[in-house]
């Protein structure tokens, strides 16, 4: 199982290298996000979901072109500048509307982006009838 795990790693690795060299030779701006929607834990022959931070956990990759980097300089800041704010797959919306340039014609609908300097993350989630050190790195990040 965990050879499987490994090629399926090396092949994603392959696709996402492809994606990024057509990316590259793009004269318009182009980004990329690029994130798992679960992580999976492979233990002796069954894959098992458990409480450990990789299952749950799941960084995301983002990727500019030069022309995107000359486009948005300020955003690549920012992105930085989010990269270590726990950040929840459903509160991604905004993020992406943000990166795309795209604002909604009423502000007050515009989605939170998480490169916000006013975002927080959301409650914790729970995980086996307890909290996660999610809680403790949330307390951590709203006190901006």
């Amino acid at each position: 199982m965990v050879n499987r795990y490994n090629r399926a790693i090396h092949y994603e690795d392959e696709v996402l290298g492809n994606i990024v060299a057509r990316l590259e030779k793009l004269s318009r701006p182009a980004f990329m996000l690029y994130t798992s929607d679960h992580g999976e834990a492979p233990a002796s022959g069954t894959w098992r979901l458990n409480s450990a931070n990789s299952t749950y956990e799941i960084p995301f990759i983002c990727w500019a072109n030069d022309s995107f980097c000359k486009w948005r300089p300020e955003l690549l800041h920012r992105l930085n500048a989010a990269s270590a704010k726990p950040v929840q797959a459903d509160e991604m919306f905004g993020t992406l509307m943000e990166i795309a340039g795209i604002r909604t014609k009423d502000a007050s609908l515009q989605p939170a982006s998480s490169l916000d300097s006013d975002f927080k993350p959301r409650n914790p989630r729970l995980i086996r009838y307890g909290t996660t050190e999610y809680a403790e790195r949330k307390r951590k990040y709203t006190e901006y």
